[in-house]
């Protein structure tokens, strides 16, 4: 009778330290929140932002308007690219192909190694869309 006692106490005992420790310590307190699952991806990093690539990398020479009026874009005769005659003769794909290859013989240089491929996208897409 007595291993029967000793099992049945300690039994109580465990069943009583489980409920103590998933109980909240005071009444009315919450039990904190669960941590995220490890298995939930991060949250993705926002696009490169076209305007913040061209001000950083283009402006000094064509102006962060894209009309090219700076000294160095009068300098070299850095065409205005918000004119419909240049945007007319420049796709999307040969504005990307001059920001990332430059152009021979002149100051434009080619920025393909400096920028990613995200940035080099943003910054043609900004480019077509300046008005």
């Amino acid at each position: 009778m007595r291993t029967t006692t000793r099992i049945g106490a300690w039994v109580s005992a465990a069943l009583m330290g489980a409920a103590l420790v998933s109980a909240p310590a005071f009444a009315g307190d919450e039990a904190p929140e669960k941590p995220a699952p490890a298995t939930e991806k991060p949250a993705e990093a926002p696009a490169a932002d076209g305007k913040a690539v061209f001000v950083d990398q283009c402006a000094k020479c064509h102006g962060e308007d894209g009309k090219g009026q700076t000294k160095m874009g009068q300098k070299f005769k850095i065409p205005d690219m918000t004119t419909s005659d240049w945007q007319g003769r420049h796709s999307f794909e040969r504005v990307l192909e001059i920001v990332r290859d430059g152009i021979a013989d002149t100051k434009m240089k080619a920025y393909g190694k400096k920028l990613s491929a995200e940035q080099l996208d943003a910054v043609s897409k900004f480019v077509k869309a300046l008005k």
